[in-house]
């Protein structure tokens, strides 16, 4: 222990420091060593108090960093709980079909009607004096695309579909514009309409397989016929007499020989003739073999190389269409009688029938004629077998597995590709199924037809109450109901029967085009084209199996309503049947792309075009 004043060591329970006298008490301590001891001891506290600070302050920092992300997220999720339903305002229909009307730029109509667009264009065409129509183009902005007024080769329905195909699949299509001496002269157009291969040819069809057939006029009046690829490049010289679409790698062409008869063969790609001209027809390869007519007016068939792998016995004979083919045989009244054959040439189902259509899923159409003379329908397997007896005055090909077919009292049901009778015969009249669904109708005790829908069990999903009903096309059907005046007001039905749009317009069209592609299909496929010669129609239509994606996935579907003048004014409904674009333009409102003409009169009664831009 030390003296607290002079720093004197004292004794051991000393009362008072030896050198200076200073009392010695339990408070006083070593000054030196107190002084050394607070020293250590403040500076031990101030380290300590420093590094609880500084400990505290990186903590906070620390803390307020963790933080700080979580602050940031929860202002984006703010940002975007309100930003979202803003956006999704903004970019629903309403606003967009609001947007588009509004930015509608209107132009003087010069043409009659429009199709609907495609890749971004729509062909538009005004009917000309004798059969002398005129075509074009416009784009998004219903501005022309050519500045001038062409003609499509052909101008029906079904053969715009080919041109359609060709600019789908190729991206040219034939176009022509008379020349100075008022000929017409075609040549083909891209995209945009600009004129890529010029207009030089006297025909010239859509493209197939690459090569599109083109015409020149000799100096005889004659047509020669050969083929150009998409640059334009004559790849096989305009010198035959005839010539056809490509099909599965081949085309026929047609040779005039020195005594001035017709001779077919077939070319490929390069030009170069495969089959040798000598044979008085050949149809379309398909499925790898073509019928062939010899000179003694008999038909067998011939492979890609030429050949002859069925011989040329029959009197007719057709493409094949799921490994078989019908032949015909004439019989000693002058009836041909047909029959099937497969590709080895063995005569699978015999000779005797007076009508045969291909077969369909399995399933060919036949008919026998009866005590008076008349054909009588009925369906065979491709074994021959009878599944439906032939004794109906009518057939449709089998669709989805099963078949119509009625009882002998005027009832129809259906039956499998078995012949098992799977919906009851209790129907006046049955359509095929479509999307699993088909079309039925009873009559009323006034003998009226009601409609409704079945569905491959015989369900009756739909009552039938309807005065007519559509088939199924992506989900609904339309159908009409009878008013007091007498007449049908439309809407439509989905799959469990309810009305999503309600039966009070003048007109619907459910996705029509769609539709109508598939009866399209329907008859190039059940044979009729076939007996026409038009199997080259099928060629094209490869390029529509996907054709409903070209739809916008709007789903809209063009309505309209009679005006106090009778007139129909067109809008658009969605398939909740919301009337999303009022019924108020002159011409029928058909969206693809999302694009649609539209027709409006102004204040001066003149017409005026303008284009819908939804996307």
């Amino acid at each position: 222990m030390y003296c607290s004043k002079c720093g004197e060591k004292l004794q051991d329970e000393a009362k008072f420091c030896n050198k200076c006298g200073n009392a010695v008490s339990e408070n006083n301590t070593d000054k030196k060593n107190q002084n050394n001891n607070n020293n250590i001891n403040n500076s031990n506290n101030n380290y300590d108090c420093a590094t609880d600070n500084d400990i505290s302050n990186t903590q906070t920092k620390k803390q307020k960093s963790k933080k700080t992300p979580f602050v940031v997220l929860a202002v984006i999720v703010a940002l975007i709980i309100v930003a979202v339903p803003i956006y999704i305002n903004y970019n629903s229909l309403e606003q967009k079909i609001a947007r588009a009307e509004k930015n509608i730029v209107w132009h003087d109509k010069d043409f009659d009607s429009s199709y609907p667009f495609f890749e971004g264009m729509a062909r538009v065409y005004k009917v000309g004096v004798g059969g002398d129509d005129k075509y074009w183009f416009i784009d998004k902005e219903g501005k022309k695309l050519t500045g001038v007024k062409y003609h499509i080769y052909e101008n029906f329905f079904f053969d715009s579909l080919k041109y359609e195909a060709s600019m789908r699949k190729y991206g040219l299509a034939p176009v022509a514009k008379e020349d100075k001496n008022g000929v017409l002269k075609y040549g083909y157009v891209d995209k945009s309409g600009k004129e890529v291969v010029k207009r030089k040819y006297d025909i010239a069809k859509p493209f197939s397989e690459g090569l599109a057939v083109v015409a020149k006029e000799d100096e005889d009046g004659h047509y020669k016929w050969g083929y150009i690829d998409n640059s334009g490049k004559e790849v096989v010289e305009c010198k035959y007499y005839h010539a056809e679409p490509f099909s599965e790698g081949l085309a026929t062409v047609v040779k005039e020989d020195e005594d001035g008869y017709y001779e077919w063969g077939c070319v490929d790609e390069s030009g170069k003739e495969v089959i040798e001209c000598k044979y008085d027809y050949v149809d379309a390869f398909r499925e790898g073999l073509a019928p062939i007519e010899d000179g003694d007016n008999k038909w067998g068939y011939i492979d890609k190389s030429g050949k002859e792998v069925i011989e040329c016995k029959y009197d007719e004979a057709k493409i094949f269409v799921e490994g078989l083919a019908a032949v015909a045989k004439e019989d000693e009244d002058g009836h041909y009688k047909w029959g099937f054959v497969d590709k080895s040439g063995k005569e699978v189902v015999e000779c005797k029938y007076y009508e045969a259509t291909p077969f369909i899923e399995g399933l060919a159409v036949v008919a026998k004629k009866d005590e008076n003379g008349d054909n009588k329908w009925g369906y065979i397997d491709k074994s021959g077998k009878e599944i439906v007896e032939c004794k109906y005055d009518e057939a449709e090909p089998c669709r989805e597995g099963l078949v119509p077919f009625e009882d002998g009292d005027n009832k129809w049901g259906f039956v499998d590709k078995s012949g098992k009778e799977v919906v009851e015969c209790k129907y006046d009249a049955v359509g095929l199924f479509r999307e699993g669904i088909a079309a039925v109708a009873k009559k009323d005790e006034d003998g009226n037809y009601k409609c409704g829908y079945i569905d491959k069990s015989g369900k009756e999903i739909v009552e039938c109450k309807y005065d007519a009903a559509e088939p199924f096309s992506r989900g609904i059907a339309a159908v009409a109901k009878e008013d007091e005046d007498g007449d049908n007001k439309w809407g439509c039905v989905d799959k469990s029967g309810k009305e999503v749009i309600e039966c009070k317009y003048d007109y619907v069209e459910a996705f029509g085009d769609f539709v109508e592609i598939q009866r399209l299909f329907e008859i190039s496929y059940d044979g009729s084209c076939y007996y026409r010669n038009n199997i080259y129609d099928i060629i094209y239509y490869d390029s529509f199996k996907n054709f409903e994606d070209s739809f916008s996935n709007h789903d809209l579907i063009s309505v309209a309503k009679k005006d106090e003048d009778g007139d129909n004014k067109w809008g658009c409904v969605d398939k909740s049947g919301k009337e999303v674009i009022e019924c108020k333009y002159d011409y029928q409102v058909r969206f693809r792309e999302g694009l649609a003409v539209v027709v409006k009169k102004d204040e001066n009664g003149n017409e005026k075009y303008g284009i819908l831009n939804i996307n």
